[in-house]
């Protein structure tokens, strides 16, 4: 009985750990989503010839930060334009006001207040160039949210990490409990301290071992079930060898690491047992 207890509270604990790595993988996609998302946009003199057009976007590609460049003619803008409002400028214009450009996307490490200010005034410099733009405040405004989101999701694992070990760490003193009468009894015929304690650390690390196989088997069905049948996308947790490691190795060190504490309580002084 004591065995079924605590292998169902120490599946329990690598299944809250699991939990904390996930929230702080899928901030991390996340936060590499948007990221991606975030494009400058550089607008172009008039008059430029195709090979300044094509050294330019060779200096824009060979730039450590930029992950791709595209280059909007007048006429792909005008198209965008429409699309976008609705509206066509001919009945009012005769001829086409919008600018070439160029649009970039950056890498999502390079994402930042900082690297966004720098780069601009970078390619303001360049020569061919007229204007940079891109939406600062909703980009400023995104990533302090990620940033305090990733404060809350970092808060949140440390605390379900800490709640495994303590409802381990609580079996463990339940089970020791249960034994009293057994340990005492080794200390009267003479059993070192070591020997008392040891099989107790080692039984949480095979039960912890146990736990991880019944947590493995249990996360790849229930992912299997959530993207076949509940229609939710394949993040690829399944395939993710840090999140598959972290389930086999989390139960056994979470056993060692509560039985280490749970026996300390432990000494050699006779207990007196009142039936």
């Amino acid at each position: 009985m004591s065995f079924i207890m605590s292998l169902f509270m120490t599946c329990i604990s690598v299944l809250l750990v699991l939990s904390s790595l996930i929230l702080i993988k899928f901030s991390g996609m996340l936060e590499k989503r948007i990221k991606e998302k975030v494009a400058i946009n550089v607008f172009l003199k008039d008059g430029l010839s195709e090979e300044d057009k094509l050294l330019l976007k060779e200096k824009f590609e060979g730039l450590y930060c930029v992950r791709s460049s595209k280059f909007i003619s007048r006429e792909a803008a005008e198209k965008d334009f429409l699309k976008e409002t609705g509206e066509d400028f001919k009945e009012v214009l005769e001829y086409n006001p919008l600018p070439e450009s160029f649009v970039l996307n950056l890498k999502d490490e390079y994402v930042t207040p900082d690297s966004l200010g720098k780069l601009s005034r970078a390619l303001s410099s360049l020569p061919g160039v007229d204007e940079i733009v891109y939406q600062s405040g909703t980009v400023y405004q995104a990533l302090n949210s990620l940033k305090t989101l990733k404060k809350y999701v970092f808060s949140a694992a440390i605390v379900l990490v800490l709640i495994s070990l303590y409802i381990v760490y609580s079996t463990n003193r339940l089970v020791i409990n249960g034994k009293r009468l057994q340990l005492e009894t080794m200390k009267l015929v003479g059993a070192r301290l070591s020997l008392i304690r040891l099989p107790i650390v080692m039984n949480g690390v095979i039960i912890g071992l146990a736990a991880s196989c019944v947590s493995f088997g249990l996360f790849r069905t229930v992912n299997w079930w959530l993207i076949k049948y509940a229609g939710l996308p394949d993040f690829g947790f399944v395939d993710d060898i840090f999140l598959n490691a972290a389930i086999l190795f989390s139960g056994p060190v979470i056993g060692f690491v509560a039985g280490v504490y749970a026996v300390q309580k432990i000494t050699l002084k006779v207990q007196k047992i009142l039936f």
